[in-house]
């Protein structure tokens, strides 16, 4: 039987599995990702919950996985990094909630966002200042590398050209209907990522996977029906940049997601996200509105309103009280 959401964790390190040890809940199934040289791999599998990707690079393993979600037939397929942790009944509630809200066939990506430039022949982000403001984001990419709106030609391109600024997935976590999969698939997109990425290996470079899967999206959209993007900050997507100890304060009743917990906090994060309910009829979904900043009439890249629409999920209004305890790591 498919699985409803299938989550690949993207792992490159067997110190961060065994400590995590991520595993399953109800409608999710999650498989690791790692290189088949990894000796330790051969116990994880046996514990049922990891598959072996061929190659080590992110990159490569995240398109390995996409193929074999869609081969399973996966509803929703998630990607996670290693060092995220991930409220599994959260994220199951959410994937049921938009598969009711969108039918079971729609194109949706949910996730938390930021603005990039992109060269995709060099699969290197640029001009990144002001992430969470399109409008600084062209400013930089336009100042560092001369980026434009323009569609992105792979044939006639220039190994330097670089297109943006547009609207990415942050790695930790973020999910896509297999709506989404088949765009990515009879587009054209993944194949050409492929092909882009076995160049880049071949010289050297090293990839950024979560630009490069929202730069896909965007090829995989072009020409097609609406594009649905979701954010899930409401529900707790909790990112943290750079060194130094960790400072967010946490609560059971809004943690989906947390980028670089400390391994010694992922126990009291779950026994106390496992004491609440978490039901996708809780959840609801905001008015649209365009993900594209309109407020120039310079494009930004070539999906364009209505193309696409940005909504967020969020606990709603009439939903039942929930603990709402703070995590106490100790």
């Amino acid at each position: 039987m498919p699985p409803s959401v299938l989550l690949g964790v993207l792992s490159g390190s067997q110190r961060r599995r065994w400590a995590a040890n991520l595993s399953g809940a109800g409608a999710v199934e999650v498989e690791y990702l790692t290189s088949p040289l990894d000796v330790e791999g051969e116990r994880a599998r046996d514990a049922g919950f990891l598959w072996m990707a061929d190659g080590s690079p992110a990159l490569r393993k995240q398109m390995a996985f996409l193929r074999r979600a869609w081969a399973r037939q996966a509803a929703v397929v998630a990607l996670a990094e290693d060092d995220a942790y991930v409220n599994v009944r959260l994220l199951a509630a959410a994937a049921m909630r938009l598969l009711r809200a969108f039918g079971p066939d729609a194109a949706w990506h949910a996730g938390s966002y930021e603005w990039y430039n992109y060269q995709p022949h060099l699969l290197r982000a640029t001009g990144f200042g002001g992430a969470d403001r399109p409008m600084a984001a062209r400013y930089w990419g336009q100042t560092f590398a001369n980026c434009s709106g323009a569609a992105f030609d792979a044939r006639r391109d220039p190994a330097r050209r670089c297109v943006g600024p547009l609207m990415f997935p942050k790695g930790p976590l973020h999910a896509a209907s297999r709506g989404v999969l088949r765009w990515l698939h009879e587009s054209g997109a993944l194949a050409s990522a492929e092909r882009r990425l076995s160049i880049a290996t071949a010289d050297g470079r090293r990839a950024v996977n979560d630009v490069e899967f929202g730069f896909e999206l965007v090829q995989a959209t072009a020409g097609r029906a609406p594009l649905h993007y979701v954010s899930l900050a409401p529900l707790g997507w909790i990112d943290k940049r750079g060194s130094g100890p960790w400072t967010a304060p946490l609560r059971s009743d809004r943690l989906l997601a947390a980028h670089r917990l400390p391994f010694a906090c992922w126990a009291a994060a779950e026994r106390a996200v496992r004491r609440e309910a978490f039901a996708p009829e809780d959840y609801e979904l905001t008015e649209p509105h365009s993900p594209i900043d309109t407020s120039t009439g310079e494009a930004q890249h070539w999906l364009h309103p209505p193309t696409a629409t940005l909504r967020s999920l969020r606990r709603a209004g009439a939903a039942p009280r929930m603990r709402a305890a703070p995590v106490d790591c100790g």
